[in-house]
């Protein structure tokens, strides 16, 4: 077994010590984009289901995250609320549905491997709306490279700035790019341009060419975002239906479950 598979099991395990129900859990992050490096933390992130009993009080839907002793973690949510963020086609949820590295309950494997199957459509469900929010997270990206904060402030010791932000944004460039011009999903994961990121995310460069370098790719995403035209679209009229009747599938045999 893998380190990444032993990871998915301690992960797993753990969610259900916690008293969560965890039904699908998958890899995230730099592995998926084959970024990683020896130093890379093998995080996940997990759908959990409530109980008859929440549903019943109108419990806050689950949105935790648990970290580890090792520095690893991982996301767990509802999964009305993990579905939402799909809905939002937020990448950094998107992409659990095409990792090789996952987990998913015998009860439920049925639904959970259509929804991979069908993963490109809910990935194309809005794609001015997953642009933007690629733009949104580069951003967001930019006023945290130089932010100090207990996890960046080594590296902007060292550097002037974290070089994990400023890779993530070169990463978000090449992505929108790739996914504006027809490109599946599961594909824009992967860079074509993996030296260069790793150098970007390994300090190489002055703290005057990253901000000239981040600044200049904000503006590209940003470009890709206005020209985006309609007619580029995919056309995926079922995904929403799937999504949601993914979500009644999974609760009525959670409580089925339960209760019998």
């Amino acid at each position: 077994m893998s380190k990444i598979e032993k990871s998915l099991h301690s992960h797993y395990d753990a969610l259900r010590e916690k008293g969560f129900t965890p039904i699908y859990l998958a890899l995230c992050g730099s592995q998926n984009y084959d970024l990683d490096t020896e130093h890379s933390d093998v995080d996940t992130k997990a759908i959990v289901v409530p109980t008859l009993r929440d549903l019943a009080l109108n419990k806050q839907p689950v949105s935790a995250t648990i970290k580890f002793d090792n520095g690893e973690q991982c996301d767990a949510k509802d999964i009305r609320l993990m579905f939402q963020n799909f809905k939002k086609q937020n990448i950094n949820f998107l992409e659990i549905l095409f990792t090789q590295y996952y987990l998913v309950d015998a009860n439920y494997q049925d639904l959970f491997l259509t929804l991979r199957a069908r993963a490109e459509e809910i990935a194309h469900f809005n794609m001015f709306t997953a642009l933007k929010c690629m733009y949104g997270m580069a951003t967001e990206k930019f006023k945290k490279m130089e932010h100090i904060s207990p996890a960046s402030e080594e590296k902007i010791k060292q550097f002037g700035y974290d070089p994990k932000q400023l890779h993530h944004i070169v990463r978000l460039r090449e992505f929108a790019e790739r996914y504006a011009s027809g490109e599946d999903f599961g594909m824009c994961l992967k860079s074509y341009h993996k030296c260069y990121l790793l150098k970007l995310k390994e300090g190489h460069f002055s703290l005057n060419d990253a901000r000239a370098i981040a600044q200049t790719e904000i503006v590209k995403i940003d470009k890709v975002v206005n020209e985006f035209k309609p007619e580029q679209a995919f056309d995926c009229p079922r995904a929403e239906e799937l999504l949601n009747e993914t979500v009644v599938s999974t609760l009525r045999r959670s409580l089925k479950l339960e209760v019998f």
